[in-house]
């Protein structure tokens, strides 16, 4: 079970080019997803949506959000965003400088809430990658 969550979870935070991801990252993304996973909690059946890029407005699935992109230092505590962090793991990923700007400038919208900008923030990724390149995910783990 813990193998389809760390799945869903690495579809859910896909930062880059699906292809491209490193295999550093990978390592870091099972490790802090299961970190994010047991302490937020989230439901098996929210992680599963986001595969389709249906994102609920769930308060587990923002917590593991925010822990992920607090884990990697893509967002503080108090839910700031650190830009060249997140151009430096797009670019680290496979981005060019082009999409990694593109994806940094219009996905890391801040709101009222830090766990709220967090679940924003990949909504907005899902958005622009395309999605064939998210589900190929499935097909290299």
């Amino acid at each position: 079970m813990m193998f389809f969550v760390i799945f869903a979870y690495l579809c859910l935070m896909e930062l880059c080019q699906a292809e491209m991801l490193a295999p550093e990252m990978r390592s870091k993304l099972l490790e802090h997803g299961e970190k994010c996973y047991k302490e937020a909690g989230t439901d098996m059946e929210v992680l599963l949506k986001t595969k389709e890029g249906i994102f609920p407005d769930d308060p587990k699935l923002k917590k593991q959000l925010f822990c992920m992109n607090k884990s990697f230092g893509i967002q503080q505590e108090n839910g700031e965003y650190n830009e060249a962090v997140m151009k430096t793991i797009l670019k680290n990923n496979g981005a060019d400088d082009k999409k990694a700007d593109e994806l940094t400038k219009k996905c890391l919208v801040k709101k009222d809430d830090p766990e709220d900008s967090a679940l924003e923030m990949t909504k907005c990724i899902y958005s622009i990658i395309p999605p064939e390149e998210i589900r190929s995910l499935y097909n290299k783990m």
